[in-house]
């Protein structure tokens, strides 16, 4: 956990160099440390929530989740092309690569709940099964308003 812990709190001190900028993106940055923290590890909610009230203060205005089906992001991740990410798992059936990620869900929505009930921070969801391009608009839409609404008109 300390090394989830170094790793955002760099993220944080970027994301303040940066703050200058309009629009600062970083994909899967605490969302993906903090889940590296899973449910073998025996983390729990009051775990994760423990980290992320540390961490609000250098968390990002707004989070984006996709919502897609353990069986479907098995089926995605099986279908790759990108073999390195795959090797790990190379004889594994999509079915046990399911498993995993619908055993490990409950991190993920461990995070959403506290996005969703914070104050300061958006979590915009998107449904995972629709297309890329359908999420495309909606999350750009989504941006679009968030911004208007956000003190100098950035984010």
């Amino acid at each position: 956990m300390a090394r989830a812990v170094d790793s955002l709190l760099i993220l944080g001190r970027a994301r303040l160099e940066l703050r200058g900028e309009p629009i600062v993106l970083f994909d899967q940055a605490v969302i993906q440390k903090l889940y590296l923290m899973r449910v073998q590890d025996q983390v729990t909610a009051e775990a994760i929530e423990s980290a992320l009230e540390v961490l609000e203060p250098e968390l990002s205005d707004f989070y984006v989740m996709v919502d897609t089906p353990p069986d479907v992001a098995a089926e995605r991740f099986s279908s790759r092309n990108k073999r390195s990410s795959i090797r790990p798992f190379k004889r594994w059936s999509t079915e046990d690569v399911a498993s995993l990620y619908g055993r490990q869900q409950c991190v993920l929505q461990w995070m959403a709940d506290w996005f969703e009930r914070s104050e300061v921070i958006t979590l915009i969801r998107l449904d995972g099964q629709l297309p890329i391009e359908e999420n495309g608009q909606l999350l750009a839409r989504e941006i679009e308003r968030l911004a208007t609404c956000h003190p100098n008109g950035s984010l």
